[in-house]
Formats: C-alpha cells, structure tokens, sequence
C-alpha cells in the first residue's frame, strides 16, 4: 500500500477518534459553573459513565487502534527481551496495562488516594517495558553484532531493524501520553466556588464576600490531598436532601477535586441499607443522613463516627475553623448517650 494511501487512513482514523472525543465532551453534563466532570452522563444507566471513565476506556480503544495500524503496516517478529519470552508490541501493550493495575492497586493498599503518583510511576513502568522487554540481539566482545544468517539476509532489509526501533519508540511515547492523560487529576477551582457563592450564597449569608472566599479557599486547600477522592452519601427523598444532591453534591466536587456521589431513596430502604452494613461490615456508604431517632442504635453498634473527638483529633485539619456549633439547632437529639454528638 503506498505512503498516500496509508495517509489517508490515518487522517480518517484520528479524525473519527477526535469525534468520539469530541461527542464524549459534548456528552458531559452541565451546568451555569460549568461541566460536570464527574456527573454521571447517562442518568439512571446500568455503569456510572462519568468523563474521566469514558475517557479511560476512549485510550484504551485508541492505543488498540494504534496496534493494529502499526501490526499492519509494520509487521514485526517477535523478540526476545528481558522477560526472556517472545513479544509483539500487543503483548507489551498487555504487559504495560496489566502492571499498571498492580501498581495503582499496590498504591492504594499503601497510600491510599489520590492516585496521581502511582500513575506517573505507570508512565515510566510503561516505558521500560516497551523499552527493554522488546529485547536486543546480543552483541560480539568487540561490541558487534554478530553476522545474521544469509537467509535472514535476503528476507529482512537492513532499514526493516531501523523501522522497527522508530515503531518502538512511536508506540513508547503514546504510551506514555495515554498514562499522562490518565494521570490527570481533579483540580480544585476557587472560579467555581465564586459562582457557587453568586449563585447559591449571595446576601444569605452573615459573613462578608471576602470571608466567603476566604472560607471557600480554605475548603480548596483542606481538600488537596483528598483530590480524586470518590466519598458515597446516602439520604431519603426529602426536598432538602435532594436540594444537597443535586445543587451541593457537584459543587463541593467543582470547588475540592473530591468527588461526592449522593445518592436518595426511600426512607426504608435508608434504614435497610444502614442495617445491612452495620451488620455485614460491608461499606455500602461512607456517610449518611437519617433521623436522629437512629443515633441510639447506631451508637449501640459501634458503627458511626464520634464527632466531638473526630473533630479535635484525626480531623481537626479538615474541620472548618470557622464551624460553630452553637449555630446548629436540635444537638441534643444527635448525641449519643456518651455525650458525644454522632450528626
């Protein structure tokens, strides 16, 4: 096939991925702030389809496309490399996905969230094995290479071995830039919390507007370390609730990179769903929002946070220094027969 002709087959090929992208961008939500990246884009389907998942599985279709055009127009043998078994670039390719999982999952049980390093740590794990795993012909003691067999000289051009390097390489970089797009994480966005204020806040408030930003900022930069984090919230269909799903959810995700997903369902199926996991031990959520009326029970179990001593201790660093309890109506019905307030 001539040089023309594969052209065109890549141009129309990045033309159709770039439309995929382009109809992935188009098919996030949004809103008056902005996208939402992390908002499911099909509401009520089977699979959370938010961006960042549809634009892991839109690298993966691209980099199985890239191997296939470079399987056809650049067949190659396979070598031998520092695994010591026969690869093509697709083994590699499986190899590079294959360690990554291990890594991020190796990264979790150590550090947990977020993800970012682990994923650079991807990127050049990716390198390596697309670098040594390909393998060398070895090399004479005066640092030759030793003559090939006059049959492999007739079959395989002498240019065949450098093309086969510049498509390692090739493929190399785009590995490299699919765990870069990978590593993204989700930034925390002091605009979007300026139009949650103009929006939601505006002269409701007691607090000036630089106090309002200033608290948001500390919000901003309480939450860096927990960017990228995924926390699931369940609560009855109240209006109140469903104001906090559909109008606080997105923008405390907007303003901190941590994203919050709220779910709302019946108020039996709350009770169940608590029950089941104080029982099981089963994280079904990590917060909730019930009547008070639960406390007592789930204080019994041993089973909730006891926020008056989270909130001087492990989580004095993520509890807003301008919270005032006293602000707060109804505290004696969310303490515990401890004396500790559990909500």
């Amino acid at each position: 096939m001539s040089a023309t002709r594969w052209n065109a087959i890549y141009v129309a090929v990045v033309s159709a991925m770039l439309a995929l992208l382009a109809f992935l961008v188009w098919a996030t939500p949004r809103d008056e702030t902005g996208f939402l990246w992390f908002d499911p884009m099909i509401k009520g389907g089977w699979m959370a389809w938010t961006f960042p998942i549809a634009l892991f599985f839109f690298i993966i279709a691209s980099l199985l496309v890239l191997m296939t055009l470079l399987a056809i127009r650049y067949p190659e043998t396979p070598r031998r490399g520092v695994l010591r078994i026969e690869t093509t670039r697709g083994d590699r390719l499986f190899i590079t996905l294959l360690g990554s999982a291990f890594i991020n999952l190796g990264w979790l049980l150590l550090f947990g969230a977020p993800l970012t390093w682990a994923l650079i740590l991807c990127l050049f794990y990716a390198i390596a094995v697309f670098r040594w795993v390909y393998g060398r012909k070895s090399r004479r003691k005066a640092g030759l290479h030793p003559r090939p067999p006059a049959t492999m000289q007739k079959t395989v051009p002498l240019q065949h071995s450098g093309r086969n390097l510049m498509v390692i390489r090739r493929t190399s970089t785009a590995m490299a830039l699919a765990l870069m797009a990978l590593a993204m994480p989700a930034f925390a966005d002091i605009d979007a919390a300026k139009a949650f204020l103009d929006k939601e806040i505006g002269p409701l408030s007691t607090l000036t507007r630089a106090d309002q930003e200033k608290e948001m900022q500390w919000f901003i930069d309480a939450a860096k370390p927990y960017a990228g984090m995924e926390i699931h919230v369940v609560s009855e269909s109240l209006t109140t609730h469903k104001y906090e799903s559909e109008v606080l959810a997105p923008a405390f995700t907007a303003i901190t990179g941590i994203k919050v997903i709220h779910d709302i369902i019946q108020e039996g199926d709350v009770v169940e769903k608590i029950q089941t996991q104080m029982q099981t031990g089963q994280n079904i959520y990590d917060a909730y929002i019930n009547d008070s009326d639960f406390i007592g029970t789930h204080w019994r179990y041993g089973q909730v946070r006891n926020l008056t001593d989270w909130m001087t201790g492990e989580g004095k660093d993520v509890t807003n220094p301008g919270l005032d309890l006293k602000d707060f109506i109804g505290l004696s019905f969310t303490t515990a027969p401890d004396g500790k307030l559990y909500q």
